[in-house]
């Protein structure tokens, strides 16, 4: 197959999930955290707008994860895009084939490790202080994936 042209518009995805998807006008619940889930073989048409867009989300609280999947990644605008630490939050030239399984493992993760990250957009450290501001264990979050 030939692709003539194509674009990637992450940064208008990234916008339309932290004011449209993530409102409380279209279902978004408060008591929930948001998890976005980026899922790219290539980059996006604009790296500066993606960063600042990503960095609005994660500082709406958003926890973001960035999945790559070809040599054809950005992997420092997928680094830009994830929250910290980026070992648990970027995975990089991930086979296609095992898309399926990292999305269960992410959707696990996130189902059970509802801490939310801290002002500076890094996890809680403390697991005491984790286990007390996070009550609701078992709540899955509010997610979103974007493929591009």
């Amino acid at each position: 197959m030939i692709i003539v042209a194509s674009s990637t518009n992450t940064s208008s995805a990234l916008r339309l999930m932290r004011t449209i998807v993530f409102s409380k006008d279209n279902g978004d619940r408060p008591d929930v955290n948001n998890v976005g889930i980026v899922i790219t073989d290539g980059q996006s048409d604009d790296g500066p707008a993606t960063a600042a867009e990503a960095l609005a989300a994660k500082d709406a609280g958003v926890r973001m994860y960035a999945i790559g999947l070809t040599d054809e990644i950005d992997a420092g605008e997928l680094k830009t895009i994830a929250s910290a630490p980026l070992t648990e939050h970027y995975f990089n030239r991930t086979s296609i084939n095992l898309v399926q399984t990292v999305t269960s493992q992410l959707l696990w993760s996130v189902c059970h490790n509802p801490c939310p990250p801290s002002p500076a957009r890094t996890p809680t450290v403390n697991t005491s202080t984790c286990s007390i501001s996070c009550e609701r264990i078992f709540r899955c979050s509010n997610f979103i994936m974007i493929y591009d």
